[in-house]
């Protein structure tokens, strides 16, 4: 009777035994069931380990991505080799199939590593390895930028699984990425904004609130305190970049490259803003001597004119002579650029490119701007030529007055009382500084209460 029930109880055992194997011969190859696969990888399997060199520090949910597995591509002789990706959050060994995405072989691009690929170029990886591509699932939610997890790569040749790789990273989502990138963007552009107001405001008369410097137009204000279109491109392009390197940097851990037609915008905008103050400089500037006559007679403020001008956003396509077409073509030019650059930017930074006729459209449209400030009216030209005849007819004045002595008039504005010589200098002064005030009226506003329009006497 105990034999009976020991040979029952061995043929229950050896049905149990061989049920739970077969519960848990799990293919990982071909299996659905999160839980299950999870469970099995967690367990040793005795199947190759090849290293994963990721193109990445974090894995980008819910983007492209790519991985180098660190074994030959080409298997000319051997069956077609496929590849499942598993992703997971937290600890390899947890089953939490909420935490869990499985990407298909038809979702995963496989070739040969290009021999120009960045991680090739660096030595990261031997040339003829796998390169994976793939778009990382959304498998992250919620407020925290960045999360650990588990990558884990099988390779399989007809369902049988011959390699399995595995690396720990951290998953980044989205939308705090995105977050955190414009807090600190725009953190940072208030600290210029606060810093170039608090230096400005030293010279600054009115001065002017540092919040009114957010302004982007005030903050890239040309030298004599007049907005210029080819400083807010500068300006322009450069916020636009340092917000989407940034974001990719918080979001893949690296710093991403370039393309040539980045730094072609960069460059043309650069090139641009140093023509155009060249130009500035060489034709709408006064000679010093003159600069200084005005300053003495306090036509012009102690710090210059940008002092106390503020800039404008009408300046930015208007000049002397209205409304300019140069800088509007310039304007919107830029603008569908940087839109451009926008949506595609946060990804394919490093591939952006945009027609060969738009950027040729761009740097024409600088040329034209330039060439349209070489041929604009001279007009700082001819205030400083009258300026010369201003200054002579005082000076010619002056040494006549002082070789005649010559009472001061009271009040000072009053012609003075002596001989028809000295009336015919004096007359010959004031024309001249009247054609003088009215030249500088129509560029830099009126005159400043106290200035002096009196000629000197010594």
């Amino acid at each position: 009777m105990h034999l009976i029930r020991l040979l029952v109880a061995i043929a229950v055992f050896a049905i149990l035994h061989q049920e739970v194997r077969a519960q848990g011969a799990v293919n990982i190859c071909t299996e659905r069931d999160h839980a299950k696969l999870v469970t099995a990888l967690a367990l040793p399997s005795g199947q190759e380990t090849p290293a994963l060199v990721p193109a990445f520090s974090r894995a980008p949910a819910g983007a492209p991505a790519e991985l180098v597995v660190d074994r030959p591509f080409d298997r000319p002789n051997e069956t077609k080799r496929t590849f499942r990706i598993v992703f997971q959050l937290g600890e390899s060994a947890s089953t939490n199939i909420e935490n869990v995405r499985i990407l298909e072989n038809r979702d995963i691009s496989a070739k040969s590593v290009p021999e120009k690929y960045f991680l090739r170029v660096s030595g990261a990886v031997a040339q003829g390895t796998t390169l994976l591509s793939f778009e990382v699932p959304q498998i992250m939610s919620g407020v925290l930028p960045w999360q650990s997890g588990t990558i884990t790569v099988i390779a399989c040749e007809a369902d049988v699984s011959k390699l399995v790789g595995r690396r720990q990273t951290f998953f980044s989502n989205r939308v705090p990425v995105f977050l955190l990138t414009g807090f600190v963007a725009v953190g940072l552009y208030f600290l210029i904004a606060y810093g170039v107001a608090r230096c400005e405001n030293e010279i600054r008369n009115p001065k002017l609130n540092w919040y009114r410097y957010l302004d982007p137009v005030l903050l890239s204000s040309g030298p004599n305190g007049s907005g210029s279109i080819s400083r807010l491109q500068v300006l322009f392009f450069s916020v636009l970049l340092f917000f989407l390197l940034l974001y990719i940097l918080l979001r893949v851990g690296l710093l991403s490259d370039m393309s040539q037609t980045v730094l072609l915008l960069l460059g043309i905008s650069g090139i641009g803003a140093a023509a155009a103050h060249g130009t500035d400089l060489k034709r709408q500037r006064l000679k010093f001597e003159n600069w200084a006559w005005l300053m003495r007679k306090d036509w012009l403020p102690p710090h210059g004119i940008a002092s106390t001008k503020v800039a404008k956003w009408r300046e930015i396509v208007s000049g002397v002579d209205g409304f300019d077409v140069y800088r509007f073509q310039m304007l919107i030019f830029s603008l569908v650029v940087g839109i451009a650059l926008v949506q595609v930017g946060f990804t394919e930074l490093a591939t952006f490119t945009i027609p060969e006729a738009m950027l040729g459209v761009l740097g024409l449209s600088q040329v034209v701007y330039l060439g349209g400030k070489v041929v604009d009216g001279p007009a700082i030209q001819e205030l400083d030529v009258a300026l010369d005849e201003l200054v002579k007819a005082e000076s010619s004045f002056a040494n006549y007055a002082a070789s005649v002595p010559v009472p001061v008039p009271v009040p000072p504005d009053a012609p003075p009382t002596a001989s028809v010589e000295i009336l015919d200098q004096y007359r010959a002064f004031a024309e001249q500084r009247k054609k003088v005030e009215t030249m500088f009226e129509s560029l830099f506003g009126e005159l400043r209460v106290g200035a002096i329009r009196e000629p000197r006497y010594r």
